[in-house]
Protein backbone atom coordinates (compact mmCIF):
# COMPACT_ATOMS: atom_id res chain seq x y z
CA UNK A 1 0.00 0.00 0.00
CA UNK A 2 0.83 3.21 -0.65
CA UNK A 3 -0.90 6.83 0.18
CA UNK A 4 -1.09 9.26 -2.08
CA UNK A 5 -0.90 13.06 -2.18
CA UNK A 6 -4.61 13.39 -1.29
CA UNK A 7 -4.59 11.13 1.55
CA UNK A 8 -6.30 8.35 -0.23
CA UNK A 9 -4.87 4.70 -0.36
CA UNK A 10 -3.95 3.28 -2.99
CA UNK A 11 -4.47 -0.90 -2.82
CA UNK A 12 -2.53 -2.59 -5.96
CA UNK A 13 -4.56 -5.30 -7.50
CA UNK A 14 -1.74 -6.26 -9.80
CA UNK A 15 0.92 -8.94 -9.65
CA UNK A 16 3.15 -8.82 -6.74
CA UNK A 17 5.96 -8.39 -8.77
CA UNK A 18 5.34 -4.92 -10.02
CA UNK A 19 4.91 -3.53 -6.65
CA UNK A 20 8.57 -1.73 -7.06
CA UNK A 21 8.90 1.27 -4.79
CA UNK A 22 9.25 3.73 -8.31
CA UNK A 23 6.02 2.16 -9.52
CA UNK A 24 4.55 3.04 -5.71
CA UNK A 25 5.44 6.61 -5.92
CA UNK A 26 3.86 6.55 -10.01
CA UNK A 27 0.43 5.12 -8.49
CA UNK A 28 0.16 7.45 -5.87
CA UNK A 29 0.83 10.29 -8.31
CA UNK A 30 -2.23 8.99 -10.57
CA UNK A 31 -4.73 8.76 -7.52
CA UNK A 32 -3.51 12.68 -6.60
CA UNK A 33 -4.15 13.45 -10.11
CA UNK A 34 -7.48 11.79 -10.53
CA UNK A 35 -8.87 13.30 -7.09
CA UNK A 36 -7.22 16.61 -7.79
CA UNK A 37 -8.60 17.01 -11.46
CA UNK A 38 -12.14 14.86 -10.93
CA UNK A 39 -12.59 15.69 -7.45
CA UNK A 40 -13.16 11.71 -7.49
CA UNK A 41 -12.02 9.78 -4.32
CA UNK A 42 -10.05 6.67 -5.45
CA UNK A 43 -10.64 3.00 -4.19
CA UNK A 44 -7.44 1.61 -6.12
CA UNK A 45 -4.85 2.05 -8.80
CA UNK A 46 -2.91 -0.81 -11.33
CA UNK A 47 -0.58 0.17 -13.83
CA UNK A 48 -1.48 -0.55 -17.35
CA UNK A 49 1.31 -2.27 -18.48
CA UNK A 50 2.57 -2.94 -22.21
CA UNK A 51 1.73 0.63 -23.09
CA UNK A 52 4.22 2.57 -21.38
CA UNK A 53 7.26 3.07 -23.33
CA UNK A 54 6.78 6.70 -23.71
CA UNK A 55 3.88 7.15 -20.89
CA UNK A 56 3.16 6.07 -17.53
CA UNK A 57 -0.23 4.19 -17.88
CA UNK A 58 -2.63 3.34 -14.43
CA UNK A 59 -6.22 2.57 -14.23
CA UNK A 60 -7.94 4.31 -11.08
CA UNK A 61 -10.81 3.02 -9.63
CA UNK A 62 -13.55 5.20 -7.75
CA UNK A 63 -16.48 5.62 -6.46
CA UNK A 64 -17.87 6.02 -10.49
CA UNK A 65 -16.43 4.67 -13.65
CA UNK A 66 -12.77 3.86 -14.05
CA UNK A 67 -10.12 6.33 -14.95
CA UNK A 68 -7.39 5.68 -17.57
CA UNK A 69 -4.58 7.75 -16.17
CA UNK A 70 -1.18 8.82 -18.27
CA UNK A 71 1.70 10.88 -17.50
CA UNK A 72 4.80 11.70 -18.81
CA UNK A 73 8.40 9.76 -17.08
CA UNK A 74 10.65 12.17 -15.10
CA UNK A 75 12.83 14.05 -17.07
CA UNK A 76 10.22 14.49 -19.98
CA UNK A 77 10.29 18.08 -21.61
CA UNK A 78 7.12 19.15 -20.23
CA UNK A 79 6.41 21.53 -22.65
CA UNK A 80 5.98 18.92 -25.40
CA UNK A 81 4.18 16.49 -23.29
CA UNK A 82 1.78 19.47 -22.32
CA UNK A 83 1.97 19.50 -26.48
CA UNK A 84 1.13 16.07 -26.80
CA UNK A 85 -2.24 15.51 -24.63
CA UNK A 86 -3.50 18.73 -25.83
CA UNK A 87 -3.60 17.00 -29.38
CA UNK A 88 -4.61 14.03 -28.05
CA UNK A 89 -7.38 15.60 -26.62
CA UNK A 90 -8.08 17.00 -29.79
CA UNK A 91 -8.14 14.31 -31.98
CA UNK A 92 -10.38 12.19 -29.89
CA UNK A 93 -12.88 14.84 -30.35
CA UNK A 94 -12.74 15.07 -34.01
CA UNK A 95 -13.29 11.46 -33.59
CA UNK A 96 -15.80 11.17 -31.67
CA UNK A 97 -17.51 13.79 -33.99
CA UNK A 98 -16.71 11.35 -36.71
CA UNK A 99 -18.67 8.83 -35.31
CA UNK A 100 -15.50 6.54 -33.95
CA UNK A 101 -16.05 4.91 -30.78
CA UNK A 102 -13.02 5.85 -28.14
CA UNK A 103 -12.36 7.25 -24.97
CA UNK A 104 -13.61 9.98 -23.35
CA UNK A 105 -11.21 13.19 -22.49
CA UNK A 106 -11.96 13.95 -18.95
CA UNK A 107 -9.15 16.20 -17.76
CA UNK A 108 -5.55 17.82 -18.77
CA UNK A 109 -3.17 19.42 -17.08
CA UNK A 110 -0.22 19.36 -14.60
CA UNK A 111 0.17 17.76 -11.35
CA UNK A 112 3.85 17.64 -9.07
CA UNK A 113 5.42 19.12 -12.17
CA UNK A 114 4.11 16.17 -14.73
CA UNK A 115 1.71 16.81 -17.25
CA UNK A 116 -1.92 14.54 -17.50
CA UNK A 117 -4.22 13.27 -19.33
CA UNK A 118 -7.13 11.27 -18.07
CA UNK A 119 -9.69 9.54 -20.21
CA UNK A 120 -12.44 7.39 -19.38
CA UNK A 121 -12.15 3.48 -19.47
CA UNK A 122 -13.68 1.49 -22.76
CA UNK A 123 -14.91 -1.55 -21.88
CA UNK A 124 -13.00 -4.90 -23.85
CA UNK A 125 -9.33 -6.33 -24.44
CA UNK A 126 -6.45 -5.00 -26.84
CA UNK A 127 -7.50 -5.73 -30.38
CA UNK A 128 -4.20 -7.71 -30.84
CA UNK A 129 -5.17 -10.07 -28.29
CA UNK A 130 -9.39 -10.67 -28.52
CA UNK A 131 -10.97 -13.14 -30.23
CA UNK A 132 -13.80 -11.46 -30.66
CA UNK A 133 -13.88 -10.11 -34.10
CA UNK A 134 -11.79 -11.64 -36.57
CA UNK A 135 -8.63 -9.99 -38.03
CA UNK A 136 -9.86 -9.36 -41.25
CA UNK A 137 -13.06 -7.95 -40.16
CA UNK A 138 -10.85 -5.44 -37.69
CA UNK A 139 -8.78 -4.57 -40.05
CA UNK A 140 -11.77 -3.40 -42.28
CA UNK A 141 -13.23 -1.34 -39.11
CA UNK A 142 -10.07 0.37 -38.95
CA UNK A 143 -10.42 1.03 -42.59
CA UNK A 144 -13.36 2.81 -42.40
CA UNK A 145 -12.25 4.84 -39.38
CA UNK A 146 -9.49 5.86 -41.27
CA UNK A 147 -11.55 7.20 -44.17
CA UNK A 148 -13.82 8.98 -41.69
CA UNK A 149 -10.74 10.65 -40.06
CA UNK A 150 -8.72 11.68 -43.79
CA UNK A 151 -12.93 13.22 -44.77
CA UNK A 152 -12.71 15.33 -41.78
CA UNK A 153 -11.24 18.97 -42.73
CA UNK A 154 -7.90 19.44 -42.16
CA UNK A 155 -7.63 22.28 -39.65
CA UNK A 156 -7.52 20.40 -36.27
CA UNK A 157 -6.50 23.07 -33.50
CA UNK A 158 -3.09 22.16 -33.56
CA UNK A 159 -1.39 22.52 -36.47
CA UNK A 160 -0.29 26.49 -37.17
CA UNK A 161 -0.93 28.08 -40.05
CA UNK A 162 -2.28 26.44 -43.42
CA UNK A 163 -2.52 22.91 -42.80
CA UNK A 164 -1.50 21.90 -46.96
CA UNK A 165 2.05 24.44 -45.96
CA UNK A 166 2.95 21.21 -43.49
CA UNK A 167 3.64 18.93 -46.28
CA UNK A 168 5.36 21.53 -48.23
CA UNK A 169 7.71 22.27 -45.56
CA UNK A 170 7.90 19.15 -44.93
CA UNK A 171 8.85 18.02 -48.40
CA UNK A 172 11.20 20.85 -49.12
CA UNK A 173 12.95 20.66 -45.92
CA UNK A 174 13.99 16.97 -47.31
CA UNK A 175 14.96 18.16 -50.89
CA UNK A 176 17.10 20.82 -49.29
CA UNK A 177 19.46 18.33 -47.33
CA UNK A 178 20.05 16.09 -50.78
CA UNK A 179 23.41 17.42 -50.97
CA UNK A 180 27.15 16.04 -51.20
CA UNK A 181 27.47 16.34 -47.71
CA UNK A 182 24.36 14.88 -46.81
CA UNK A 183 24.90 12.22 -43.80
CA UNK A 184 22.72 10.15 -45.13
CA UNK A 185 25.09 8.95 -47.51
CA UNK A 186 27.99 8.40 -44.45
CA UNK A 187 25.57 6.30 -42.94
CA UNK A 188 25.34 4.08 -46.18
CA UNK A 189 21.41 4.86 -46.85
CA UNK A 190 22.45 5.38 -49.99
CA UNK A 191 24.82 6.16 -52.67
CA UNK A 192 26.03 9.55 -54.10
CA UNK A 193 25.49 8.68 -57.63
CA UNK A 194 21.42 7.80 -56.44
CA UNK A 195 20.89 11.19 -54.98
CA UNK A 196 19.79 12.81 -57.90
CA UNK A 197 17.21 10.04 -58.52
CA UNK A 198 16.11 10.38 -55.13
CA UNK A 199 15.53 14.26 -55.72
CA UNK A 200 13.54 13.70 -58.36
CA UNK A 201 11.18 11.26 -57.42
CA UNK A 202 10.37 13.63 -53.67
CA UNK A 203 10.43 16.79 -56.22
CA UNK A 204 7.67 15.03 -58.24
CA UNK A 205 6.16 13.81 -55.50
CA UNK A 206 5.45 17.62 -54.27
CA UNK A 207 4.17 18.73 -57.23
CA UNK A 208 1.76 17.06 -57.59
CA UNK A 209 -1.61 19.69 -57.16
CA UNK A 210 -4.29 17.29 -56.25
CA UNK A 211 -2.42 15.92 -52.88
CA UNK A 212 -4.71 16.23 -50.00
CA UNK A 213 -3.61 16.92 -46.45
CA UNK A 214 -5.96 16.25 -43.80
CA UNK A 215 -5.63 14.62 -40.63
CA UNK A 216 -3.52 11.17 -39.78
CA UNK A 217 -3.81 8.92 -36.63
CA UNK A 218 -0.42 7.92 -37.38
CA UNK A 219 -0.62 4.62 -35.82
CA UNK A 220 -3.42 2.70 -37.01
CA UNK A 221 -2.88 -0.48 -35.71
CA UNK A 222 -5.03 -3.49 -33.71
CA UNK A 223 -2.58 -3.24 -30.73
CA UNK A 224 -4.53 0.59 -30.62
CA UNK A 225 -7.62 -0.89 -30.31
CA UNK A 226 -9.91 -2.51 -27.78
CA UNK A 227 -12.59 -3.99 -28.51
CA UNK A 228 -16.08 -4.91 -26.30
CA UNK A 229 -16.71 -8.56 -26.30
CA UNK A 230 -20.51 -8.06 -24.93
CA UNK A 231 -20.78 -5.88 -28.43
CA UNK A 232 -18.32 -5.83 -31.04
CA UNK A 233 -17.50 -2.62 -30.56
CA UNK A 234 -13.58 -1.50 -31.54
CA UNK A 235 -12.47 1.26 -29.83
CA UNK A 236 -9.38 3.23 -31.35
CA UNK A 237 -6.73 4.76 -28.99
CA UNK A 238 -3.35 6.52 -28.16
CA UNK A 239 -3.65 9.50 -30.63
CA UNK A 240 -0.13 10.97 -29.98
CA UNK A 241 1.65 9.53 -33.20
CA UNK A 242 -1.21 11.84 -35.07
CA UNK A 243 -0.31 14.16 -37.74
CA UNK A 244 -1.44 16.94 -40.08
CA UNK A 245 0.18 14.94 -43.43
CA UNK A 246 -0.59 13.60 -46.56
CA UNK A 247 -4.04 11.25 -46.31
CA UNK A 248 -4.26 8.41 -46.76
CA UNK A 249 -0.53 8.27 -47.42
CA UNK A 250 0.62 8.61 -44.22
CA UNK A 251 -1.48 6.49 -42.17
CA UNK A 252 -1.05 3.42 -44.94
CA UNK A 253 2.85 4.00 -44.39
CA UNK A 254 2.59 3.18 -40.85
CA UNK A 255 -0.52 0.56 -41.10
CA UNK A 256 0.94 -1.73 -43.66
CA UNK A 257 4.61 -1.81 -42.44
CA UNK A 258 5.76 -5.22 -42.18
CA UNK A 259 3.21 -6.57 -44.69
CA UNK A 260 3.73 -8.70 -47.50
CA UNK A 261 4.83 -6.46 -50.70
CA UNK A 262 2.44 -3.84 -52.20
CA UNK A 263 1.31 -6.42 -55.15
CA UNK A 264 1.37 -9.52 -53.03
CA UNK A 265 -2.27 -10.62 -52.24
CA UNK A 266 -2.91 -10.03 -48.26
CA UNK A 267 -6.09 -10.41 -46.78
CA UNK A 268 -5.70 -7.83 -43.89
CA UNK A 269 -4.40 -5.24 -46.48
CA UNK A 270 -7.84 -6.31 -48.95
CA UNK A 271 -10.03 -6.02 -45.67
CA UNK A 272 -8.44 -2.62 -44.85
CA UNK A 273 -8.85 -1.13 -48.61
CA UNK A 274 -12.72 -2.83 -48.44
CA UNK A 275 -13.21 -0.68 -45.26
CA UNK A 276 -12.01 2.28 -46.79
CA UNK A 277 -13.49 2.18 -50.09
CA UNK A 278 -10.54 2.16 -52.38
CA UNK A 279 -10.48 0.01 -55.12
CA UNK A 280 -7.87 -2.13 -56.23
CA UNK A 281 -7.12 -0.11 -59.24
CA UNK A 282 -7.23 2.61 -57.04
CA UNK A 283 -4.46 0.88 -54.66
CA UNK A 284 -2.57 0.20 -57.54
CA UNK A 285 -2.75 3.95 -59.00
CA UNK A 286 -1.75 5.18 -55.79
CA UNK A 287 1.10 2.88 -55.08
CA UNK A 288 3.78 4.97 -56.91
CA UNK A 289 3.20 7.85 -54.37
CA UNK A 290 3.23 5.87 -51.36
CA UNK A 291 6.55 4.45 -52.54
CA UNK A 292 8.04 7.84 -52.61
CA UNK A 293 6.38 8.92 -49.40
CA UNK A 294 7.40 6.04 -47.39
CA UNK A 295 10.78 7.40 -48.95
CA UNK A 296 10.53 10.54 -47.87
CA UNK A 297 9.12 9.57 -44.42
CA UNK A 298 11.85 7.06 -43.48
CA UNK A 299 14.49 9.41 -44.22
CA UNK A 300 13.32 12.36 -42.78
CA UNK A 301 12.82 10.20 -39.47
CA UNK A 302 16.73 9.33 -39.51
CA UNK A 303 17.42 13.27 -40.29
CA UNK A 304 15.32 13.45 -36.55
CA UNK A 305 17.22 11.15 -35.20
CA UNK A 306 20.15 12.74 -36.05
CA UNK A 307 19.46 15.82 -34.88
CA UNK A 308 17.32 14.80 -31.21
CA UNK A 309 17.80 11.22 -30.97
CA UNK A 310 21.49 9.88 -31.88
CA UNK A 311 20.86 6.55 -29.80
CA UNK A 312 18.33 5.58 -32.33
CA UNK A 313 19.91 6.96 -35.55
CA UNK A 314 21.99 3.24 -36.53
CA UNK A 315 18.41 1.63 -36.48
CA UNK A 316 16.35 4.43 -38.80
CA UNK A 317 19.11 4.69 -40.93
CA UNK A 318 18.18 0.77 -41.87
CA UNK A 319 15.16 1.09 -41.89
CA UNK A 320 15.58 4.01 -44.45
CA UNK A 321 18.21 1.99 -46.28
CA UNK A 322 15.52 -0.76 -46.29
CA UNK A 323 13.21 1.82 -47.87
CA UNK A 324 14.96 2.93 -50.41
CA UNK A 325 16.32 -0.39 -51.83
CA UNK A 326 11.98 -1.45 -51.74
CA UNK A 327 11.27 1.95 -53.86
CA UNK A 328 15.26 1.58 -55.95
CA UNK A 329 13.95 -1.98 -56.88
CA UNK A 330 10.37 -2.41 -56.17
Amino acid sequence: MATGESGNVITYTDAPTRQTPACEGDAALAAAIVTEALRLSVRHVTPINGLGSVNLVFQAETEGDAVVVRFGKPGDDSAAKRAEYEKERLCLLHAAAAGMPGPKPLSAGECGGRPFLLLSRVPGTNGSEQNTVLPDALYRTLGRYARALHDLPATTGFEAGDPQDVWLRFADYNLGELTASDPLIGLGVYAPGEQAAIRDTFAWLRGLSYLRVGLNHGDLSPRNTVVDPATGTVYLLDWGCAEVQLVPHYDLNTLFDGLPPPMSPDPLRAAFLDGYGMTAAEWVTLLPELRAFSLLKAFDLTRWAIDRCPARVPELAARAAAAFRAWYCP
